[in-house]
């Protein structure tokens, strides 16, 4: 039987600001006894200590992500719901992971991405799905690399108009018909960063 799509046929894999990724190391904070550094792509996050170990996946959010207003992200809602580069006890945290369990609540959810006895489910989560078994876990047909950035929901940060146009002439904003191009930060590629450096 094939099982359906999970994330829609043609999509970029490896370009978004939410992306499955794997812990690469985790590493403790002096001073500090609740949090500690996971390093994933070569950015340090800060981390609740335990939450993480090394080689286990997660969900990784680059720094100016715009996480949905979720129960789940209420913490953010002060900052707006936006990923931005903090301190913590002096340690730099750049962008913000989450357990792949987080992904079992997903009330947006389209058609196209998560699978159900009958099909697909509605657009949106209604009371007579929530706890079907058949959707529980449905994140571990997911694999390293794999975009969720629609899936959760997140948007990537756009400076306002506004705000542009303070930095210069800016006549408004970006034309919708004009594309973008859409690369990964080249931080977020150590082994090429390892590759120029000569190290093997």
């Amino acid at each position: 039987m094939e099982r359906p799509f999970l994330i829609r046929p043609g999509a970029r894999m490896v370009c978004g600001v939410a992306v499955i990724q794997i812990v690469d190391e985790i590493n403790p904070i002096p001073g500090a006894d609740r949090i500690e550094t996971a390093n994933i792509l070569g950015w340090k996050v800060v981390v609740k200590k335990g939450d993480f170990k090394a080689g286990a996946e997660c969900v990784y959010c680059e720094i100016d992500s715009v996480l949905p207003e979720r129960e789940e992200f209420a913490f953010l809602e002060k900052v707006k719901y936006r990923i931005k580069t903090i301190c913590l006890r002096k340690q730099i945290s750049q962008g913000i992971c989450f357990p792949l369990e987080i992904l079992n609540n997903i009330p947006h959810a389209h058609f196209e991405w998560v699978p159900s006895p009958a099909g697909h489910i509605p657009t949106i989560f209604s009371d007579s799905y929530k706890g079907n078994k058949e959707l529980k876990d449905w994140y571990k047909e997911l694999s390293v690399g794999d975009d969720i950035t629609e899936i959760l929901g997140v948007k990537k940060y756009e400076i306002p108009p506004h705000r542009k146009a303070l930095m210069g002439n800016v006549k408004g904003p970006f034309p919708g018909y004009v594309p973008k191009t859409d690369e990964m930060r080249v931080q977020s590629i150590p082994a090429i960063l390892d590759e120029l450096r000569g190290v093997t």
